[in-house]
């Protein structure tokens, strides 16, 4: 929550693009390095998910500015950085529906 808010707070006030996407890498990786070191998710699927999700937040973040616009090749990286934490989490979500499915077919069988 604490994260969200510096973030946003960052995003308000800080007006040159330059000095902005650095503050936002800084907060990205601080972000990143506090998550890994205090593991603040109760299951080991969130803190998976939230550190997959910051690892391509700082990439694109990298990369934001830094290429050429017209570069195919950057922008495939681009692309599989936001697509990761999509399939990710769309595994997740099916293995969990099929754990559910499970225990209830399960059960029915008794």
């Amino acid at each position: 929550m604490v994260r969200r808010l510096v973030i946003a707070m960052a995003y308000v006030f800080v007006i040159d693009e330059r000095w902005s996407a650095t503050v936002m890498r800084s907060l990205l990786m601080a972000s990143l390095a506090l998550h890994l070191q205090l593991s603040p998710f109760v299951t080991g699927r969130g803190h998976l998910l939230e550190t997959i999700c910051l690892l391509c937040l700082c990439g694109l973040t990298l990369l934001n500015g830094q290429v050429d616009d017209t570069d195919e090749r950057y922008y495939v990286i681009i692309q599989v950085l936001i697509v990761i934490p999509l399939l990710v989490s769309l595994v997740m979500v099916v293995e969990k529906f099929t754990a559910k499915i499970r225990r209830c077919v399960q059960k029915r069988s008794r």
